[in-house]
């Protein structure tokens, strides 16, 4: 595959020389949080998540599916196919939302007196490095909680404990025991913080740190890693008791993979009614965006969300993807040196507009009205109209968080009316797509 164009670097490309490789990851493992915290967390969008108290990872699955991450498509490649996480399986196995406004601010005047006003207590200066705090000091500060509490302290409380949960479970980070201040501020009411699509920030950061860890020099593996297994062992990929009992061998689980079977990936796990009724039914509110190809942003991260590369974990015939989006220099931005940063206007010229013509010209649906034989026939001048507009604004499209390269224009443009499942539905400037790229009107969707 010519797309693979950083194979030199993949760690498979030096796996008969380290076939013992095994990534250091972080175990999971919080405290329940208090009854008074309970309405707030679900206001802010974090109480199922926050059902996640201890979680066993298995660092060589883990360091085995790392080995068949590809950053240039974000998919793992098995031998049946082409598959990945999606914005489905944040929803269902974590309870984030998805649907809502990208995660996304300054990096500015996160100082001691940001953490007085949202924390009630200034972290010492031994417990702070740059603009994180350690998450040892957040559980000894915030360990306990009296039943007479005052409104001010439960908030305070809440907060900690939503960074706790952070830096633990969803995007923690590859200092291990710390988590950065970017997130306080988005925390101040927490009726807008549940605003936040907190499931694409999550999903982003895992991408960014699966792309990072199939470097052949990594060491170590950040992100929601409990995502990552959950989705795996639970999910998609058939373990045997004997292989999971194996030890945790890295080569066992690195054999089970080369000798999947079609038969043996389940590529809809959550189908069945006695799963559909163990789920919250607020989860299925935003089903329509599950299958979104859409850009993906949280700060510094932004990762793309390929479904069209995966459309049988979506119950439709896998056809022949686009080739892969790049996203450029965007792809390797980090908190390093980015003290007092926009985010906001950093990703905006994130995405090179030759990718993006040719991924509109390919999935036009995505651009409301617009079919593939209208494109075609479309005049230039009117194409580079539309390509510049929907770059210019694709930071400020509150979708789901996610982003989707979507915008309802003031001057409308006549198009031939296309298939109900295949029409972006617009609702203010939210587009929402009740189907996969290839979906039609003979083809309904598969949840109830």
């Amino acid at each position: 595959m010519a797309f693979l164009r950083l194979q030199s670097d993949h760690i498979s490309s030096i796996l008969s020389e380290k076939p013992d490789r095994v990534l250091r990851c972080r175990h999971v493992s919080i405290a329940e949080p208090p009854p008074q915290i309970i309405g707030l967390l679900r206001e802010a969008g974090f109480y199922h998540a926050a059902q996640i108290l201890s979680f066993r990872i298995d660092a060589a699955l883990v360091s085995a599916l790392v080995e068949r991450w590809r950053t240039e498509t974000h998919t793992f490649h098995l031998t049946c196919g082409e598959t990945t996480i999606t914005l489905k399986d944040v929803a269902l196995l974590l309870g984030l939302p998805i649907n809502g406004h990208e995660v996304i601010g300054q990096t500015s005047d996160l100082r001691s007196a940001l953490c007085a006003e949202l924390l009630g207590v200034v972290p010492p200066a031994e417990q702070r490095k740059g603009q994180s705090i350690t998450l040892t000091w957040l559980e000894e500060t915030f360990g306990m909680m009296s039943y007479d509490a005052g409104q001010r302290q439960i908030e305070c409380y809440a907060r900690a404990y939503i960074l706790r949960l952070i830096g633990c479970v969803l995007m923690p980070d590859m200092s291990q025991n710390r988590v950065h201040l970017k997130w306080l501020p988005l925390l101040r009411d927490f009726t807008d913080a549940g605003k936040y699509s907190w499931g694409s920030a999550c999903l982003a950061t895992l991408y960014r740190s699966l792309c990072r860890a199939s470097n052949k020099d990594m060491k170590n593996i950040s992100g929601s890693i409990i995502l990552l297994q959950s989705w795996a062992w639970w999910a998609h990929i058939e373990v045997d008791d004997d292989s999971r009992s194996n030890k945790h061998n890295v080569k066992i689980y690195r054999q089970l993979l080369d000798r999947l079977e079609m038969q043996q990936f389940i590529w809809r796990p959550y189908d069945s009614n006695e799963i559909i009724a163990q789920v919250p039914h607020d989860i299925f509110a935003d089903r329509t965006l599950w299958t979104a190809f859409t850009s993906l942003i949280c700060f510094e991260v932004v990762e793309w969300h390929q479904t069209d590369r995966v459309t049988r974990q979506f119950g439709f015939t896998q056809g022949v993807p686009l080739d892969p989006v790049c996203i450029g220099l965007t792809h390797d931005h980090d908190l390093r040196g980015r003290i007092n940063t926009d985010w906001a206007l950093i990703t905006e010229d994130g995405l090179d507009s030759r990718e993006i013509e040719r991924h509109v010209a390919s999935a036009s649906m995505f651009l409301p009205g617009i079919t593939q034989c209208r494109w075609n026939i479309m005049p230039s001048d009117l194409k580079a109209d539309l390509i510049d507009s929907w770059r210019s604004d694709i930071k400020h499209i509150p979708c789901c968080g996610v982003t989707l390269e979507c915008k309802l224009r003031k001057k409308k443009v006549n198009a031939p009316n296309v298939s109900h499942s295949t029409m972006a539905k617009p609702i203010g400037r939210i587009f929402l797509l009740p189907s996969c790229a290839i979906a039609n009107n003979k083809v309904p969707l598969y949840l109830p």
